[in-house]
């Protein structure tokens, strides 16, 4: 089955539009929550001459998946029901699906000092996960899963909970996560 595809299209009004191309069976766009421990974290790796970059990003290179909708909180520090189906949560990478490296932070034109990334996570046709409900999605900085649905591993960086699930089958899930700064 073919992946789709990121495309920049324009639209009747000259706006610049990130476009995934078919075949979806899904798509969620929403806003999500870096999480208290996640802000904390990145803010202890900014040299003292500012922000200028997602400094120390990679130490969060890795996302979970679990069956929950409550919704993201600043204090959250795990997921509230995470899928363990797999051996390992599932690795960043870059939208050209290589591994995720700082180099991929790129400068947006608009504003000064503004930063953007995009790191995407595979759940493949043939994941562990399959015929499990997706309803809230974590980046996190260990590959390691909790030992238990409930339990906790590393620390959280970001929470999402789209407004509707999906039921995970034998067809691949691409999330697209867009941090600005």
């Amino acid at each position: 089955m073919a992946l789709s595809k990121l495309v920049v299209e324009t639209d009747e009004n000259g706006i610049e539009r990130e476009v995934r191309r078919s075949p979806i069976i899904y798509q969620c766009k929403t806003g999500n929550l870096i999480v208290d421990v996640g802000r904390i974290n990145v803010l202890k790796q900014i040299p003292p001459s500012g922000l200028t970059s997602f400094s120390g990003i990679n130490n969060f290179g890795y996302a979970g998946v679990g069956n929950t909708s409550t919704a993201a909180a600043a204090g959250d520090v795990k997921l509230g029901y995470e899928h363990i189906a797999n051996a390992n949560r599932i690795s960043a990478l870059n939208t050209s699906g290589s591994a995720f490296s700082n180099s991929d932070i790129i400068a947006e034109t608009s504003g000064s000092n503004t930063q953007k990334l995009v790191m995407q996570f595979t759940w493949t046709s043939g994941d562990s996960n399959n015929t499990q409900v997706f309803s809230e999605y974590g980046i996190f900085s260990t590959a390691t899963l909790p030992g238990t649905n409930t339990g906790t591993s590393g620390s959280m960086f970001a929470r999402f909970v789209p407004s509707s699930s999906l039921t995970k089958g034998a067809f691949a899930v691409i999330l697209s996560w867009t941090l600005q700064a």
